[in-house]
């Protein structure tokens, strides 16, 4: 005789036949919280990409124009790129042997790093002292004098890259000293998100780059300005757009009044009026008054009637002026 199970029992066997692996998969909390890492952006989008590029175009142009005259001699600068990249990474594709220096961005109190060539530093030092930039072997460190000249094109360098930020962001970079790469290590996190832009500069007998590095706090307040501006360019209205609106607003009706100009009467005039009587309003026939359109005073006009109708003789148009400020508010 075969054995007929209850419900419960029929329950515990399912139970312990599937076991804990038939119940429905779930991903544990632990694996689908992604941690955030502060000073990490998502990266450039192709339009402030190509802005940052003209920018920096403009920058080098410039550039390019006050070193040549400053030094008398050719200083072609040519942007190479723009790209971020962890502050680890930047570090690593520095020069063996470059002069770097830290720079500090106000308002933001960040800290933005500037990297030249020493294959550059020295013959723009010797254009300096009077010199034809000849260059000099790079594997000697400048000395103190040097340290002290090569700033003042540093300097340059820094007005005019604060002159071409100016339109964007509001921005000023001072020279704060003369950096060692086991200095730099401690300025900013490791994981920091940087954007790196790097220059190409020809000197009559050479060549190399110069490359600026800036946080997350900096690049993040010219980018978010940047999309600001392209957002605004998105909202321009079309021609098109507005003379469709035009159209549609043809059929629209608004409230209209001719309206006299307030006059100040005694109260005891309108004490003693009677049915019948005259109440002169100073106000001559000969004198247009005004026609208001959805309470705004738009012409003057006189009034007159087109057969059973009352209207008004359009004589000029009331210019347009501004509502006060505290109805703006």
């Amino acid at each position: 005789m075969e054995k007929i199970l209850s419900q419960d029992e029929i329950n515990a066997l399912l139970c312990n036949r599937s076991g804990p692996q038939s119940k429905p998969a779930q991903q544990p909390l632990s694996e689908r919280v992604v941690p955030y890492v502060f000073g990490q952006s998502s990266g450039i989008t192709s339009q402030q990409l190509s802005a940052i590029n003209l920018l920096h175009e403009t920058f080098a142009r410039n550039l390019t124009q006050r070193l040549s005259a400053h030094l008398r001699a050719m200083f072609e600068v040519t942007l190479v790129s723009a790209e971020q990249l962890p502050f680890t990474e930047f570090l690593q594709q520095m020069a063996e042997r470059s002069y770097l220096a830290s720079m500090h961005v106000q308002p933001l109190s960040a800290t933005a790093l500037f990297d030249l060539d020493l294959a550059l530093a020295f013959p723009i030092i010797d254009l300096l002292l009077g010199g034809e930039g000849k260059s000099e072997s790079s594997k000697r460190d400048l000395t103190e004098i040097e340290d002290l000249t090569i700033q003042t094109v540093t300097q340059i360098i820094f007005e005019e890259l604060q002159g071409a930020w100016e339109n964007q962001v509001s921005v000023k970079f001072d020279f704060e000293q003369r950096q060692q790469p086991a200095q730099v290590i401690r300025l900013l996190p490791a994981n920091e998100r940087m954007l790196a832009i790097s220059f190409e500069v020809q000197l009559p007998n050479q060549r190399g780059t110069f490359t600026f590095a800036f946080p997350a706090a900096v690049s993040g307040a010219l980018m978010r300005k940047i999309s600001e501006q392209s957002l605004v360019r998105k909202r321009h209205i079309a021609p098109d757009f507005i003379a469709a609106r035009r159209r549609q607003l043809e059929d629209c009706r608004f409230a209209m009044e001719m309206q006299l100009p307030g006059v100040s009467l005694p109260a005891s005039d309108l004490a003693r009026i009677k049915v019948g009587e005259t109440l002169v309003l100073q106000h001559r026939i000969d004198q247009p008054i005004t026609l208001t359109v959805a309470n705004q005073n738009t012409f003057t006009a006189y009034p007159v009637r087109a057969r059973n109708k009352r209207a008004a003789l359009i004589e000029a148009h009331v210019p347009l002026t501004a509502p006060p400020a505290k109805e703006l508010v």
